[in-house]
């Protein structure tokens, strides 16, 4: 069974996501993290099993031009995927 998770360091995030998609089943795990400190926070979390389905490195912003990140896993657990 999926067990969507958006990890994010935005709390922006927090506050908007759940109110605009209402009927999405998908936890927002919001951590005051730096962006370094979030990306290993996902890496933490593929060492318990989830898979990550979203590129940590994805869209046109470089990754030092904003301190936000949010990342799309799946906390079911499976086998290490490498």
């Amino acid at each position: 069974m999926k067990n969507y998770t958006i990890l994010t360091n935005n709390p922006s995030l927090q506050a908007v996501f759940p109110g605009k998609y209402p009927n999405l089943q998908c936890e927002i795990d919001y951590r005051e993290l730096s962006f370094e400190a979030l990306l290993m926070a996902v890496r933490d979390e593929v060492h318990k099993g989830a898979h990550v389905l979203s590129h940590p490195l994805d869209g046109s912003v470089k990754p030092m031009e904003t301190p936000y990140k949010s990342v799309l896993i799946d906390k079911a657990v499976g086998e290490l995927d490498f």
